[in-house]
């Protein structure tokens, strides 16, 4: 079962026609990747533009392809798309808040949808071969509305991404330190521990310790006169 903090939770695992019996079909059982991206990375850094792919299982070399590809498409067609045009198109409902991609090839549907002005990508596969055998039709803007949804649904929970990132990013940093602080605490405990069961090791072997050391070599002793003096004795 997919956690509620994974976005893949938010996305329906049903169908507008579903058959009866156990031959239900799924969104999920005609998905080939899902995935969360932070486009813009630098050369080198590629590794940090996936923040989600599903599935898990999935090579990072390909993941890493995947999403890189969804980018070159967004970069290719925003060539095409002039803020005027833009401006001037009317939002038919609330999905058309989020600028989007689509690709179609011959084995399968993608679907890109951009959040956050740009920050980030939703991108989407699904198998046509999968959708013909099991009887599931694809059409590209219900897919795209789903994918809108799966995201206005994550928000409503946690928030944006981008705070959402951030809260993390946080929590390691705290959980860092506190794990600092208990590694040392744990270490000086360890230490006086030893120290209170066998004592200091120089001792053992008729060493005295410095401290020892010390409180010889200041201790005084009375005399046959009754005064005081300072005596130093051999380590």
């Amino acid at each position: 079962m997919e956690s509620i903090a994974n976005p893949l939770y938010f996305l329906p695992n049903w169908t507008s026609n579903p058959p009866s019996g156990s031959n239900v079909v799924r969104f999920i059982d005609v998905l080939e990747f899902f995935f969360v991206a932070s486009p813009g990375q630098k050369e080198g850094d590629e590794h940090k533009r996936v923040l989600y792919f599903h599935p898990k299982g999935e090579q990072f070399e390909r993941q890493t392809e995947i999403t890189g590809f969804a980018e070159a498409v967004v970069n290719f067609t925003e060539n095409f798309l002039s803020s005027g045009k833009r401006e001037n198109c009317i939002k038919l409902n609330d999905d058309d808040d989020f600028d989007y991609r689509t690709v179609s090839t011959q084995r399968t549907e993608h679907v890109y949808i951009q959040t956050e002005d740009q920050q980030f990508i939703l991108g989407v596969s699904l198998s046509k071969q999968l959708s013909h055998v099991s009887d599931y039709p694809l059409f590209q803007p219900a897919i795209r509305s789903i994918l809108c949804d799966a995201y206005k649904m994550f928000r409503m929970f946690f928030g944006t991404f981008s705070s959402f990132i951030q809260f993390i990013s946080d929590r390691k940093s705290e959980f860092r330190r506190k794990s600092e602080l208990r590694r040392k605490s744990e270490r000086e405990l360890e230490i006086s521990e030893f120290r209170r069961k066998f004592g200091n090791g120089n001792e053992k072997l008729g060493i005295p310790s410095e401290h020892r050391k010390r409180k010889l070599q200041n201790r005084k002793l009375p005399t046959e006169l009754g005064r005081e003096i300072f005596i130093s004795e051999k380590a």
